[in-house]
């Protein structure tokens, strides 16, 4: 059938993608970015075919790997073109295609590739690194394809070269290779795949879902069913005439391939989206101008949002009325944004609000098809219209607990069964799985509510399980949620509700009865002091900020037996509540959509006429979605329920509102209100920026460039040219410290005090605060559970050796008057920074105000009136490199590292940070002669001496609680690799005191030091425990990894709440995979350890410590004391 269609239309266009190029050099020292050709090239079914003929010639006649019939493949990458053709080669093979899914953690990929037993894995250069990984746990992956591989690409190269270093290194005989070759090689081959035969209950793809459980399932979809999306039933769903289509969906997904496949039967061109992360969504589409589009909720609002943003600024700059611009903006979209050919839509995947459903309509000025349907029953209904075939016969079955009954008037209700002949035959080595898919008389369970008005025609209500999916794909238990709420002791009763046409939960209250007699006639007053327990509560517990009601009724009588809304046994009757509070909890989610938009349009509409403090509380109540009376300027953003990327949806709000960029760093600070954000923007609508990510590196960099970070574009000219012939600082007796509030940089105060009592110095901290009084409290603060003695000496040392100033390292002069910016330039001899924005999600661009420009002002600093000496805290991320060569301690890191890709990954935008800064004190020692001292620091563990001085949010410190909480360990950590592992960690006060050492004797030179422990002494976490054990803790240990990891997690979910919060849990999946065993530390280290050895070091003698047993039973004593382990 395949064969027949790409003959059919052999000269049709068949797959059509935007190719990357490299553009011209440019005269200025910004290095070229890559870029998208301005339209799509072509290539048509003829081509496209014989591609897939020669990529599966390689792989039959392959003697290693061969792939024949029944061979499983699997992928792992976003859709694009060459997807296609290794997919069309798994069907002229007869393999059994598995799409992985992208978002899945690396657990759940190789227990799928393990169950499977695929011998080839296809993936495109951003999963490279993830396949890599895989082939450690994978042993049945024989081959590595890499799809969309530019040999031209330096990048792709680069990772490809690595990748092969890497198998190289593991003495691993894995094929890595790419489809280019792979083509390239079947087409040199003269045999001819001989002709098999085919059975219809043979499987042709596995698609991967887990729903609600997180545990993966393989829908098996035989030949047959597959063919039916070549044309067959699946046709019912798509225009017939000849057509472009474009495709973004992931292939994982079931709606991926029946889109692109139906395109293929109809010799329609499938024009694919150049960039996963949607980006350059429209972009691509005015140039493919498809005439049929396939949405999902999430484009849907894209789409929506650009019309809204775009008729807002509309309606300031033209003199229509506001009914003839928005039309005349919808005949704009349909004819220019989206290329004016669209005939045919539909959305599918989730349920579509009615709202949005009746925009889309307006908008293309067509019929939105809602497609309804399952991975394992496919296409069901289009538009509350049963598809028949393929379904056969349905019925709704009674869900007595949710209150549906198919006795219900004036429409039937209940859950909907079918018998449909797309139903796959059941999961993949899963049968005892099949009773949760049928019922006993053979009906599909959809687990979906629906109401039957007869005649095929259905109308979806809801989620049958009473875990909810949200529009943007989150799952919420909501009675656990009820559970945490009702510990307030504000609040008596609480129903919880959501749907899955919303991103966002509602609640209804029922207070305690003495504070509804209290707040009777202060019902506002009542709501704020709820709200904010609920704030509370969601910081203890860890929430998500999706998992706080956004706002809620307060409804003063309880839910009893007697009004119907309790059972006999006291139980909530969610049905009940449904039935009684729906109608009004939607109309409050139609109020704040209201609200939110007519606050949005205002603020961009009145934003001259009102005052900063206005403006900025009308935007974080418009996002966060409190009435405006609960937003006060003393509120801090993350206590109202923002998060990091809210935090960046509020910053970037406030930078178009008053063309003053705002760091999201003192957006989620903790330090900082709603008032300082407003005097800050006030204070820099009259002072002006410092230079911005864009400035430096350019709007919407994808690479950044060591030679884009010059100094000169941070700092005054007038500073950088009398910096050439200034004196350097002879004695330090005047220490200026960032980061004082952090766990290192409390010791680092602590030791500097106390040589400044000694030099008769003294020490500056610049604190991030309100005020200096503000500031001195997070200093002290962060000295907790110090013992008397030495808290009375620290009192002492601050009172007499310690000043503070409240300052902001990312503004101009770090946000001071003028006097005491020349104090400082004045009297300060050396800089330790130690303080940045650690935040491993947010991406690079965000961590550049605070660390980047922070870093910058301080080279300013240290450049002004007399040169100082200067040490830096970067991190053991900027030497790490992967599968790369680590960088040592000599080289120059811009040239070692010119250039770095910016990245989602974990972590990525922090370390990337660090390499900036890093780049621009080698510009400043080079140039200007700044003595510099880097300290890339690792693990950072518990101070050897003062007790309970442990940093508790750290990921060691979790994996010790858990450990001692669960009385569960593995037998051992690590992968058998035939060395003995090693942990790699150094004690707080050994850090501390190496930086204050080892910064302080470089006088004028550039100076870097890995800070890592690089014995080969076999100490290793398998040691902790046994250490642990020793003293008293029980462990049950067990012996194969998989089992601990799966009983540990169990085990977790016993914990309360809030040790759950303290422990591994929210990192845990960080041990679903045996560690790598390595003997002392792969980053290099030997100046570090050259300079420890002929300098003493505090009480550590002349050498790198060990963790011993000593410290090991220190954290537990630490831990039994703050309560944070049991015994």
């Amino acid at each position: 059938m395949v064969r027949s269609v790409m003959e059919k239309y052999a000269h049709r266009p068949a797959i059509s993608e935007r190719r990357r190029r490299k553009p011209l050099p440019s005269s200025n020292q910004t290095a070229p970015q890559p870029s998208l050709d301005n339209e799509y090239s072509h290539m048509s079914y003829q081509q496209v075919w014989q591609n897939a003929e020669n990529t599966a010639k390689a792989l039959f006649f392959c003697s290693k790997a061969p792939v024949f019939n029944q061979t499983k493949v699997a992928f792992l990458s976003f859709t694009s073109g060459q997807y296609a053709v290794f997919d069309l080669a798994c069907i002229r093979l007869g393999a059994v295609s598995v799409h992985l899914q992208t978002s899945s953690n690396e657990e759940q990929l190789s227990h799928i590739i393990k169950e499977t037993h695929s011998n080839t894995l296809a993936v495109s250069h951003n999963y490279l690194s993830t396949a890599l990984s895989l082939l450690a746990h994978c042993s049945c992956i024989k081959r590595v394809v890499i799809l969309d591989h530019d040999h031209k690409d330096k990048t792709h190269q680069n990772s490809y070269q690595d990748a092969l270093k890497t198998l190289s290194k593991q003495q691993t005989d894995i094929e890595l290779t790419s489809l280019e070759l792979l083509i390239d090689d079947g087409h040199s081959l003269r045999e001819s795949i001989p002709d098999f035969e085919e059975q219809d209950d043979e499987l042709s793809m596995l698609i991967y879902t887990s729903g609600s459980t997180g545990t993966p399932k393989g829908a098996m979809y035989t030949k047959k069913l597959a063919a039916g999306m070549w044309g067959g039933t699946w046709a019912s769903l798509f225009s017939d005439q000849p057509t472009s289509t474009f495709h973004y969906m992931p292939m994982s997904h079931v709606a991926g391939h029946s889109s692109l496949k139906n395109t293929f039967v109809r010799g329609g061109n499938c024009f694919f989206a150049s960039e996963s992360n949607l980006s350059s969504f429209f972009e691509d589409i005015v140039l493919a101008r498809p005439t049929e589009l396939s949405l999902v909720p999430r484009v849907c609002e894209m789409i929506y949002q650009k019309f809204v943003s775009e008729l807002n600024r509309r309606r300031q700059t033209e003199s229509l009325v506001s009914k003839e611009i928005e039309q005349a903006l919808k005949h704009e979209f349909r004819t220019e944004v989206f290329g004016g050919q669209v005939n045919w839509i539909s959305c599918g995947s989730a349920p579509l609000s009615e709202q949005m459903k009746s925009f889309m309509e307006s908008l293309f000025d067509l019929e939105l098809n809602i497609i309804y349907g399952s991975t394992e029953a496919g296409a069901i209904a289009v538009s509350g219209q049963l598809l028949s075939p393929p379904v056969e016969n349905y019925k709704l079955v009674d869900v007595p607990e949710l209150g549906y009954s198919t006795q219900d008037s004036p429409y039937p209700r209940g859950e909907l069964l079918i018998k449909t002949q797309s139903i796959i035959p059941g999961y993949f080595n899963h049968p005892e799985l099949d009773k949760e898919l049928f019922t006993l008389d053979g009906y599909y369970k959809t687990g979906d509510i629906f109401a039957d008005h007869q005649n095929g025609k259905i109308r979806y209500i809801d989620r049958r399980s009473n875990v909810i999916k949200l529009s943007q794909g989150e799952f919420v238990t909501t009675a656990s949620l009820e559970a945490i709420y009702t510990s307030s002791p504000l609040v008596r009763q609480i129903f919880v509700y959501g749907n899955s046409q919303r991103s966002s939960l509602l609640a209804v209250v029922v207070p305690k009865e003495e504070l509804l007699n209290k707040y009777e006639n202060e019902l506002n007053t009542l709501k704020r002091l709820i709200s904010e327990s609920f704030r509370s509560l969601a910081k203890a517990y860890t929430l998500n900020g999706y998992e706080i009601p956004r706002d809620f009724i307060i409804e003063p009588q309880a839910f009893t037996h007697g009004n119907g809304l309790l059972s006999d046994h006291g139980k909530a009757l969610f049905p009940k509540l449904r039935l009684k509070y729906e109608d009004k909890l939607e109309k409050l989610y139609e109020s704040l959509e209201q609200q939110e938009s007519s606050l949005v349009s205002e603020l961009h509409q009145n934003s001259a006429h009102l005052t900063v403090e206005e403006i900025v509380l009308r935007a974080a109540t418009s996002l966060i979605g409190n009435d405006s009376h609960e937003v006060l300027t003393s509120d801090n953003f993350r206590d109202l329920g923002g998060d990091s990327l809210s935090a960046v949806s509020f910053a970037t709000m406030l930078e178009e509102l008053f063309q003053v960029r705002v760091p999201v760093d003192i957006v989620i600070s903790p330090a900082y209100d709603l008032k300082y954000i407003i005097e800050f923007i006030a204070d820099n609508n009259q002072n002006g920026n410092a230079p911005s990510f864009e400035d430096i590196h350019e709007i919407g960099a994808t690479d950044v460039y060591a030679e884009q970070l010059k100094i000169d574009k941070f700092i005054d000219e007038s500073i950088l040219k009398k910096a050439h012939n200034l004196p350097s600082s002879e004695k330090p007796q005047v220490v200026l410290l960032t980061g004082s509030s952090g766990y290192l940089g409390r010791f680092l105060l602590l030791d500097l005090l106390e040589k400044a009592e000694q030099s008769d110095g003294k020490v500056i901290c610049l604190v991030r605060a309100r005020d200096k009084q503000q500031a001195i409290s997070r200093i002290r603060d962060a000295f907790s559970y110090l013992d008397e003695k030495i808290s009375i000496r620290l009192d002492k040392l601050i009172s007499q050796r310690l000043e503070v100033i409240n300052g902001d390292l990312s503004q101009p002069k770090f946000g001071l008057e003028s006097t005491q910016w020349h104090y400082l330039t004045t009297e300060v001899d050396t800089i330790i920074h130690a303080g940045a924005l650690v935040n491993h999600v947010l991406p690079y661009r965000d961590c550049f105000d605070a660390n980047v420009v922070g870093t910058a002002q301080l080279i300013a600093l240290a450049l002004e009136n007399k040169i100082k000496h200067f040490s830096f805290l970067s991190s053991i991320a900027v030497a790490d490199r992967g599968e790369r060569e680590p960088i040592d301690e000599y080289q120059d890191i811009r040239i070692i590292e010119p250039v770095r890709v910016i990245s989602d990954s974990y972590a990525s935008g922090y370390a990337t940070s660090k390499w900036a800064c890093e780049v621009l004190l080698r510009e400043a020692h080079q140039h200007y002669g700044l003595p510099v001292t880097i300290f890339r620091s690792s693990m950072i563990l518990a101070h050897s001496k003062y007790d309970n001085q442990l940093n508790l949010p750290d990921m060691f410190t979790r994996l010790l609680i858990s450990l001692i909480e669960t009385g569960i360990a593995p037998k051992s950590f690590y992968a058998n690799q035939g060395v003995l592992p090693h942990y790699d960690g150094l004690p707080v006060d050994f850090t501390a005191s190496a930086i204050i050492r080892l910064g302080s004797e470089n006088e004028s030179e550039f100076h870097t030091y890995n800070l890592v422990n690089p014995h080969h002494d076999g100490i290793s976490l398998d040691t902790f425990v046994d250490w642990l054990e020793e003293i008293g803790v029980r462990f049950h240990r067990i012996e194969q990894y998989s089992a601990w990891y799966q009983l540990f997690k169990e085990a977790h979910q016993q914990l309360g709440e809030e040790r759950k919060a303290e422990s591994l849990w929210p990192l845990i999946h960080s041990y679903h995979s045996p560690l790598a065993a390595v003997s002392g530390s792969p980053i290099p280290s030997k100046h570090f350890e050259s300079k420890v050895a002929k300098t003493k070091i505090a009480d550590f003698g002349n050498g790198i410590p060990r963790i011993d047993k000593n410290l090991i039973n220190k954290y537990f004593n630490d831990l039994t004391r703050l309560k944070k382990v049991s015994i």
